[in-house]
């Protein structure tokens, strides 16, 4: 990883982010080499290495990009998007956007979403909001039995909460830089698990200023990771160490198929009540305001970031809103409601697969047929589940 003069960097000082020893490790448990192959060639004419090389740095302004390709799971999202730009033949209206640090995410997730529905079977049209002059959805998903206007809405974690997640991520890349360092490869297989609660967090924010808050969670996560590192290089017969409370270390044997160490960063987050109340009141009725210019039934896929799994309570009040026709879902066929699946045969890709959860909406009856399949109830909890895994 880059360390220049003018910042920090996890991107290569040679830009050339796809040759990388870590990149070509991580992109080989993704998936065929062909499929990794043809992502990246989406992905290259948008983060060029003379991008790579002339990018913002330091903490509060590194892209996206950056921050993705600095851990394992990140990887596999930054091949996801590039076998999504295949799947819809790389559109400008996505890929003039996503080298903008600032509408990256916006699009990737646009970009996941519009490959799911042409999975379906649709033609995918873009629209341009600044360009029709008044609100529209994110795209039109035509099918031979009939259209639907869809929008992604990724749960916001409103201000306190974004901060709280910019600081988890910071302390989790300062751990990963130690992790991955050159003189730390020959650690034996292992994994650990760190809770970083929100008091932790918040005493590191209010340590140092805002400016000051990232870099100084970066120096508490390279410090967490040498005190595990330094455990390691005592401990390391294979069995299950608590260095501390809530630092726990797993030894694996050589036969793990597993190398060096592992570690994983956890942080608290809202309630799920507090997830679900949000969601309703802003998210997705911002979403469905933008299906009433259009006349068409609209879908909104709804994906909670950076976590893993949207709680049951979320799924209920959904249900209850549609259920009690609250005035925004008058313009809602139904809701895909999007959770990250843990893989236990590849860790890596554990949050490209997503089983989705279909819920109903008023205007159901008018779904092409196309999407009615995938909305059969199962019988254990009376919604229809289906997984979309765009590496597969």
């Amino acid at each position: 990883m880059a360390n220049r003069s003018h910042g920090w960097s996890p991107l290569p000082e040679d830009g050339a982010w796809h040759r990388s020893d870590w990149f070509r490790e991580v992109a080989s448990e993704c998936g065929p080499p062909e499929l990794v192959e043809r992502a990246v060639e989406q992905l290259l004419p948008i983060f060029t290495p003379e991008w790579a090389k002339e990018s913002p740095n330091g903490h509060q302004k590194i892209h996206p990009f950056a921050w993705l390709y600095r851990h394992r799971l990140g990887i596999a999202e930054i091949i996801a998007l590039g076998r999504a730009l295949e799947i819809l033949g790389s559109p400008t209206e996505l890929t003039r956007d996503l080298a903008h640090a600032d509408r990256f995410a916006s699009r990737a997730a646009e970009a996941w979403t519009a490959a799911l529905f042409k999975g379906f079977g649709s033609r995918i049209e873009f629209i341009d909001e600044t360009q029709v002059g008044k609100k529209c959805p994110e795209f039109i998903a035509h099918f031979p039995t009939g259209g639907v206007s869809v929008e992604h809405k990724g749960l916001n974690h409103g201000e306190d909460d974004e901060r709280h997640t910019r600081l988890g991520l910071s302390y989790f890349m300062g751990a990963q830089e130690i992790c991955t360092s050159e003189q730390n490869r020959d650690l034996p297989p292992s994994a650990c698990e760190a809770f970083c609660s929100k008091g932790e967090l918040e005493s590191i924010a209010l340590r140092e200023d805002h400016d000051r808050g990232l870099e100084y969670a970066h120096e508490r996560g390279r410090a967490l990771a040498l005190e595990v590192v330094d455990f390691l290089r005592i401990n390391s017969m294979p069995g299950h160490y608590q260095i501390r409370p809530g630092l726990d270390l797993e030894v694996f044997n050589d036969s793990s198929n597993r190398s060096g160490l592992q570690l994983q960063t956890a942080f608290s987050s809202p309630s799920p009540k507090k997830i679900a109340r949000r969601l309703t009141r802003s998210s997705l009725k911002h979403a469905a305001a933008k299906f009433q210019e259009w006349g068409l039934p609209g879908i909104i896929v709804v994906e909670r970031r950076n976590q893993e799994h949207l709680d049951i309570e979320v799924m209920k009040i959904l249900e209850r809103d549609v259920a009690r026709g609250q005035p925004w879902t008058k313009d809602v066929a139904a809701i895909f409601v999007c959770n990250k699946t843990y893989r236990h045969d590849n860790p890596t890709k554990s949050s490209i697969p997503r089983s989705i959860a279909f819920l109903s909406g008023p205007r159901s009856s008018e779904l092409p047929l196309e999407i009615k399949v995938f909305g059969e109830p199962h019988q254990a909890c009376g919604h229809a589940h289906f997984t979309f895994d765009i590496l597969k």
